[in-house]
């Protein structure tokens, strides 16, 4: 009889100490940083700017993204805001380079 009466108590402190590993492990995931990237948009709006400031030329080179250039034509911006639905940027005879 005391057999059965102790594996319940058993039972349970395993389920508490299993119940507390997993609050412990899920705290110290969501307390680990993640690598910050830029999105999309932020990206887009970057080279926008770019673009804006200082187009890129046959021998002048624009930062598309990180380690990647590109040398153009012609170049053309669509849109008043890189945010705008139809904003783009079009560069003729684009030639890319990557870096390491």
């Amino acid at each position: 009889m005391e057999h059965s009466s102790t594996l319940p108590f058993r039972t349970r402190r395993f389920s508490g100490l299993a119940l507390a590993f997993a609050l412990v492990i899920g705290a110290g995931a969501a307390c680990t940083p993640t690598p910050t990237t830029p999105s999309s948009t932020q990206q887009f709006c970057t080279f926008w700017d770019k673009v804006a400031a200082a187009p890129p030329t046959a021998d002048q080179a624009v930062l598309v993204k990180d380690q990647v250039v590109a040398l153009a034509d012609t170049t053309a911006v669509t849109g008043s805001q890189c945010t705008d639905s139809s904003a783009k940027v079009a560069l003729g005879g684009a030639v890319l380079a990557k870096g390491e």
